[in-house]
């Protein structure tokens, strides 16, 4: 199948999605929302300009009403087999303005959560993006039935993706990272977040646990690679709080080196205030890791309390402080027992090849012209 691939940018979760579908044997054309330069694609994918372009914040349902007509002579272009548009009040929407057919809709988990909700015309570009969809892709379970709040796709028409992981990429064993990361001191916990530093992501809670923690067990270490808008605010909180020599932020970590990364902690944690399937809690817990997240339905998807992480209320500071201390105070076979049950866990449910092929399934059925009859079963 032609497909045209139309998404927010260009990130390293559009290079494994549009990899997935070229490979299967789909000819895919990038299309980016966002007034991006072309960017390196993987092999099979081509990029696809915008004619005369209009200048627009394509990150905003009314942004996006202003790229119809260009997407429209894209479209005519391509002549493409099959749109494959997301974010859904975004490039979702867009698609769906543009008379795009057949059109699956992908959600990237928080646009349908809580972007839907920034007000009325979000929530009429989501409902309008899933109306009629002729396939819809979420990631966790919590999303669907969101989703299913704005409008009703049928069970053959969704396909459940929870991104997974490479398992031969991220597994568990040692790294060159360690003694960097505890500066030589072996008593050294160590605590790692790759999320960006955004709002969503809920860094001022971390810190402000983290702190409250530290206080009480001096030998553990925060770790924050990356980056993000609150990179300023994020230092005042960290001097705030007196934790500057406890906290490493070694910037801008290549997706390559992520899994030395993980395999030199002792804990993952993210305060997300919404997540579908979190990536990085997948790539944490392949490589043998406890996790630490926010109690959310999402997460609890994937994780048990006092089985396999711990679980803390979005925004509860003393929360997090209270399970980064039980996470610090588990012994070494315990923290391996919770490790060694996590990575049984995506080998069942996050391993990408498996994942992917209720996706993939979707696509043949389109193909087929089952998804169009309503044919065919999950």
């Amino acid at each position: 199948m032609r497909i045209l691939y139309l998404t927010q940018g260009v990130t390293g979760h559009d290079r494994r999605m549009t990899a997935l579908l070229a490979g299967a044997g789909h000819q895919v054309h990038y299309l980016a929302l966002d007034d991006v330069p072309e960017a390196p694609l993987p092999d099979g994918v081509r990029w696809e300009a915008w004619p005369e372009r209009p200048s627009t914040d394509a990150r905003t349902p009314e942004g996006v009403r202003a790229l119809v007509p260009a997407l429209r002579q894209v479209l005519d272009r391509v002549g493409p087999d099959a749109v494959h548009a997301g974010p859904v009040p975004t490039g979702g929407f867009a698609a769906a303005l543009a008379g795009a057919r057949p059109r699956i809709v992908m959600s990237w988990g928080s646009d349908v959560l809580v972007d839907a909700d920034r007000g009325p015309d979000w929530a009429d570009a989501t409902r309008v993006a899933l109306t009629d969809a002729d396939g819809f892709v979420f990631d966790c379970q919590t999303v669907l039935q969101r989703a299913h709040t704005f409008a009703s796709v049928p069970d053959e028409r969704v396909a459940r993706f929870p991104w997974g992981t490479d398992l031969a990429r991220f597994s568990p064993g040692p790294s060159p990272l360690r003694e960097r990361l505890t500066g030589a001191r072996e008593d050294a916990f160590v605590v790692l977040c790759t999320r960006s530093w955004e709002p969503i992501y809920g860094m001022d809670t971390l810190v402000e646990g983290f702190a409250r923690a530290w206080a009480e067990e001096p030998r553990m270490r925060l770790v924050l690679p990356g980056g993000g808008s609150l990179a300023a605010k994020l230092d005042g909180w960290i001097r705030a709080a007196g934790v500057e020599d406890a906290v490493l932020r070694p910037g801008l970590v290549d997706h390559a080196a992520l899994p030395d990364w993980f395999r030199a902690a002792d804990l993952y944690a993210s305060c997300a205030h919404s997540d579908g399937s979190s990536i990085s809690m997948l790539e944490a817990m392949a490589t043998g890791l406890p996790v630490l997240v926010t109690d959310i339905a999402p997460n609890r998807e994937w994780i048990e309390a006092g089985r396999n992480g711990w679980l803390a209320p979005v925004g509860d500071a003393d929360a997090v402080a209270d399970a980064l201390l039980a996470a610090a105070r588990t012994t070494d076979a315990e923290r391996a027992a919770i490790g060694a049950r996590n990575r049984r866990v995506v080998e069942e449910r996050a391993d990408w090849p498996r994942v992917a092929r209720p996706l993939l399934a979707l696509y043949e059925r389109m193909a087929a012209g089952a998804v169009a009859a309503g044919a065919g079963d999950r």
